[in-house]
Parts: C-alpha cells; structure tokens; sequence
C-alpha cells in the first residue's frame, strides 16, 4: 500500500515518517521472519509441493522452531499459536496502516500516461 502510493519501500522508512511505531516494526520484521522460516521449512520437508502448513505433526516439526517438547501434539499446539500469534499481527496492524494512510494527505499525481505520450504542450 505504502509503495504505490508514497513509494514508501521499507518498514524503516515508515517508521522514520512515523506511521509505524518501532514496536510494531519489530512485530512485522519478526512476523517476516517466521513465515519465511514457515516456508522453507516446509519445502525442506515435503519438496516443492508442501508449500502449506498442515497439522500433520512431523518427527521434527517444531524442533527448528525452537519447539523442544517431547509430545508432537504439543510442538504443533505451540507452532499454532506463534502462526496464529505473528497472522494476527500482521492483520491489525496493516489494518491499521491502512486506516492512518486514508487519513493523510493525498500526494500529488503524477500526469496522465495520455499527457507522456503527447509531449510538451505546442506553443502559439
């Protein structure tokens, strides 16, 4: 959102413009991370086409999410509730995002494509 409509390309710039809080930049940056580790975990498991989380406890599951509980049943409990943890997140603070972007001023447009293709307009 940010990106096509200020060119805004990192959450450290929005928080340096103050539309984010650090804390809440922490909470996306940890998010990010954990389904990035979410998706390569499951594509070391189950190849290229396990690319969705199931609740089929695996042998490991868990374990390379700093789950060590011995019951696999628990490891898939605990992973739930930091997924379910790091969605919500993401979710309400994008909402937010959302809400605080339609509240401030709207940039200038760029002129129309039409405009790019005539040209300068003829002097008289």
């Amino acid at each position: 959102m940010t990106f096509f409509k200020y060119r805004i390309g990192s959450l450290t710039e929005l928080e340096a413009r103050e539309q984010i809080s650090s804390t809440e930049r922490k909470q996306l940056e940890a998010a990010y991370d954990f389904l990035l580790r979410v998706r390569n975990g499951t594509s070391l498991q189950r190849g290229p086409a396990g690319r969705c989380v199931s609740q089929e406890p695996s042998a490991d599951g868990g374990v390379s999410f700093g789950l060590y509980r011995s019951s696999p049943v628990i490891r898939l409990e605990m992973f739930m509730r930091d997924f379910y943890t790091h969605t919500r997140n993401i979710y309400l603070i994008t909402r937010m995002l959302e809400r605080r972007l339609a509240l401030m001023k709207k940039p200038k447009r760029l002129s129309s494509f039409r405009n790019l293709i005539k040209g300068p307009p003829a002097k008289r």
